[in-house]
């Protein structure tokens, strides 16, 4: 979730969809995923008596923070935001700034191709603002280049689901 105000942008994530900010072309980024390889998330999974196997929880899921999957927010007497699972979410205030031009808000499957420079998505689509291409045909473009070609192709066959928020300066 974002929300703004004069000074700031606050970012509320909870779960593995991402927000990125383009800053005069370059990635500020807004939000980290919710996966079991962080330390900290592991950490809590494991004191509510979870355990990661072969990068899921539980050999089950691959997110540690969600709205749903109730089966792993029922450890007793344990506060939801100490469950395996919590739906309590990372916020950050980031500083708005003049140079700021737009944010992209996803689900995982936007960002798999980005997975290690998010800088790609925000370069893609600098050129295509620049070029003056419709927002609307910019992010249609943008999610048709990330679709797999086939569905035995590993990348590009997650849901994928973005917005673009883009600012008018004045």
């Amino acid at each position: 979730m974002l929300v703004f105000d004069d000074k700031n942008y606050y970012v509320a994530n909870s779960g593995d969809s991402r927000a990125a900010l383009s800053r005069n072309g370059t990635l500020v980024i807004l939000s980290e995923d919710h996966k079991p390889e962080s330390s900290t998330e592991k950490e809590r999974i494991e004191k509510a008596g979870g355990v990661i196997m072969n990068g899921r929880v539980n050999g089950g899921l691959n997110l540690t923070r969600a709205l749903g999957d109730f089966d792993y927010k029922s450890t007793p007497n344990i506060p939801y935001h100490e469950q395996m699972i919590t739906c309590h979410p990372d916020v950050r205030v980031v500083p708005r700034d003049p140079a700021d031009e737009f944010v992209i808000m996803g689900c995982d499957g936007i960002w798999e191709r980005y997975v290690n420079n998010s800088q790609h998505m925000i370069d893609y689509l600098v050129m295509q603002r620049n070029m003056q291409i419709d927002s609307r045909i910019m992010v249609e473009n943008m999610l048709k280049g990330m679709l797999a070609k086939c569905t035995s192709e590993e990348i590009g066959c997650d849901n994928m689901s973005t917005i673009l928020i883009e600012f008018v300066r004045s």
